[in-house]
């Protein structure tokens, strides 16, 4: 039931915190450098935009979310969790879940985010 919950609500749920997150970003960056960001249908500010978000996103792949890959510093022994699960993974709660799926994927959620905040922040520059 929870994995099934998550993958229901999860992938809305990150792409609504996630063009929230692009949208603090534009604003964000606009009001403290006291411009008017540019539209968002702009070709030359949608591309520093995607240009940002992959760029931040592969140097957050470098940076962080390494050392929570199975043989990272932060890793769980993924084995050691499945087995503990007992039957194929039989996942029950959110903290069966979290053991199950693990701190790789929460590190990939968050350095996202943060790539959508830079993204809209290289928006609102590029003007």
């Amino acid at each position: 039931m929870c994995a099934g919950l998550a993958a229901l609500v999860g992938p809305p749920s990150l792409a609504g915190v996630c063009y929230g997150t692009w949208w603090s970003g534009r604003t964000t960056t606009a009001k403290s450098l006291h411009i008017t960001p540019p539209a968002w249908w702009n070709p030359l500010s949608a591309g520093a935009g995607a240009g940002a978000l992959v760029g931040s996103y592969k140097i957050q792949n470098w940076l962080v979310i390494r050392h929570f890959d199975q043989g990272g510093r932060l890793s769980l022994n993924f084995e050691k969790g499945a087995q503990s699960l007992g039957e194929p993974l039989k996942i029950q709660t959110w903290k069966d879940f979290y053991r199950a799926t693990g701190p790789p994927v929460f590190a990939r959620t968050c350095c996202f985010i943060a790539s959508c905040f830079m993204a809209g922040a290289a928006q609102s520059l590029s003007e």
